[in-house]
């Protein structure tokens, strides 16, 4: 059998003949490529090759350290998904029409894991509450149910204790209605409150900056960076504006703002994500009709915000967000966050994400989708982290003329060991 070496970045090269034609007994000599950014792979990460001629493909195997995988082949492409592994290293072989090619071996990171059943949440179910966690407990408030003519909003806090795998009503306030929190310490700040972790107490807050100066806020998101509150506009679609809030003089100041155009023109966006890691908040920025949420870092020392990577989903229809689930082990995991449409009839239908996390590393500023086999629905999911643990659920189950149904399960992901 012929081999052929590559180390990191392969590309494979298989031949039977001269000849394409059956008449000829064989094929011409085929090219395809399998690339591994970086010398890495990831447990659970989505790889592809374009498909080798006919005569390579009726053999085609590859195998992860000796370990034959499953292949997918839709026209001219064949993927595979890398499997658990227990080593820390991987070698890739490729096998077809005699040929042999392997990659390696390249380092692994462990990205796959499993889901988990926990406690189902206790109340009605509903979509798109807003979570946070400490190191003990996972919290969730507000969220919204579609009754087919109109929302129904809600305003409660409720605390998922992981050690007892419970969950218990908190609080219940109007500012528990709103979508945006920011968490310092023991204190999360909403719009127009503040709420204590030790004391389940709520106290006054200045709102959000949504308007003033004559201008239009589109969105705003708010964010914590190095024990610091702020909150992120889109001002008249073509300026971004980040203010810092004053714990003493209870009130918000401009810090940073930029010119923020889509291809030089005025376009709508949103603030997807903020995310804390290192000193550094990431926040994810997506243009209106786009499929590419651009990823921008925030440093509240230097006052510096710089677009640090992007990213691009697969979804059809006008929604492309990406939602940020949980971060394990300095990775951020992301869902796609699907959309739905109503009917001239009224029915609700449903575009439910692929079955694969969009992972950042936020070490190698690097993205890999990978795989999952989702427990349920999770369109309009909720989920916090816990400690160094993840968890999500809730959301709807599919659409029907009077709105959505909605779920109450919930779920750990659990990483393979």
């Amino acid at each position: 059998m012929k081999k052929v070496v590559f180390l990191f970045a392969i590309a494979l090269a298989f031949s039977c003949s001269n000849d394409d034609s059956p008449a000829g007994g064989g094929c011409s000599s085929q090219l395809t490529s399998l690339n591994l950014e970086g010398g890495t792979v990831y447990t659970g990460e989505i790889l592809s090759f374009p498909k080798p001629a006919p005569c390579i493909s009726q053999n085609l195997k590859v195998l992860v350290n000796g370990k034959e995988v499953a292949l997918t082949v839709v026209d001219s492409e064949v993927s595979f998904t890398v499997p658990p592994i227990a080593e820390s290293t991987a070698t890739f072989t490729i096998q077809g029409g005699g040929s042999e090619v392997y990659a390696g071996p390249v380092s692994v990171v462990k990205a796959y894991g499993t889901w988990k059943a926990v406690a189902p949440f206790p109340a009605d179910g509903r979509g798109r509450m807003v979570g946070f966690g400490t190191s003990t407990d996972g919290y969730l408030f507000g969220g919204a149910a579609y009754l087919g003519t109109g929302f129904q909003s809600y305003d409660e806090l409720y605390k998922y204790n992981a050690a007892d795998n419970a969950w218990t009503l908190a609080n219940s306030a109007p500012a528990f209605s709103k979508t945006n929190e920011a968490l310092v310490g023991n204190d999360v700040f909403l719009d127009g409150a503040k709420y204590s972790i030790a004391d389940n107490t709520l106290s006054p807050l200045s709102f959000l900056p949504y308007l003033g100066e004559g201008s239009t806020y589109w969105d705003t998101h708010l964010f914590s960076n190095q024990g610091n509150v702020y909150a992120i506009s889109d001002i008249n679609q073509n300026l971004i504006m980040i203010h810092h809030y004053d714990p003493v003089e209870k009130a918000w100041s401009i810090v940073k703002q930029l010119t923020y155009l889509d291809n030089g023109q005025p376009n709508y966006f949103q603030f997807d994500f903020a995310i804390e890691q290192n000193g550094m908040t990431y926040i994810g920025i997506l243009q209106l009709n786009r499929n590419t949420t651009e990823v921008w870092a925030f440093d509240g020392t230097a006052n510096t915000f710089t677009k640090v990577t992007s990213v691009s989903t697969e979804m059809d229809g006008s929604t492309q967000s990406l939602k940020h689930l949980f971060t394990l082990n300095k990775l951020a995991y992301f869902m796609e966050e699907g959309e739905s449409s109503q009917d001239l009839n009224g029915k609700v239908d449903i575009i439910h994400a692929h079955e694969y996390f969009f992972v950042y590393n936020f070490e190698t500023n690097a993205w890999r989708k990978i795989k999952t086999e989702w427990p349920q629905s999770m369109h309009g999911a909720s989920s916090f982290n816990i400690g160094n643990r993840g968890f999500a659920g809730l959301g709807a189950r599919e659409g029907t003329t009077t709105g959505f149904i909605y779920q109450r399960p919930f779920f750990e992901f659990v990483p393979e060991p």
